[in-house]
């Protein structure tokens, strides 16, 4: 399984510059959108109309976080190509995977979110 798994119904993507028309970079299905850096970059959605549906992004760890540690946790965000836009974005850590129903959002709370809104 790819390193981006399935958290809920949402399904999220993988955009690379090897990738096709569809999952391409710049150009792809949803629109256009260069990498911040590197080759590729991960996508997610919500959908007001599907009754708030949310997608996730699940990544394991390469190694275990240390207790008593300081940890840097940063990410690029842009809205796209898009007509569904959130307030907030975060991120949550766990050793484990956060139990989830298929058929609703998480009921997690991120350790780390945005402050006040996402602004372009």
């Amino acid at each position: 399984m790819h390193p981006l798994e399935l958290s809920n119904l949402g399904s999220s993507d993988y955009f690379h510059t090897c990738g096709n028309f569809v999952a391409g970079v710049p150009n792809n299905a949803i629109g256009y959108q260069l990498a911040h850096s590197g080759n590729a970059y991960a996508g997610f959605g919500c959908s007001w109309i599907t009754g708030d549906l949310r997608e996730y992004l699940y990544v394991p760890l390469t190694q275990a976080l240390g207790a008593g540690s300081f940890y840097s946790v940063s990410f690029y965000v842009n809205l796209g190509d898009s007509n569904c836009a959130i307030e907030h974005i975060g991120a949550y850590l766990s050793a484990d995977p956060p139990l989830m129903n298929i058929l609703t959002n998480l009921e997690v709370i991120p350790q780390v979110e945005s402050a006040g809104g996402l602004h372009g």
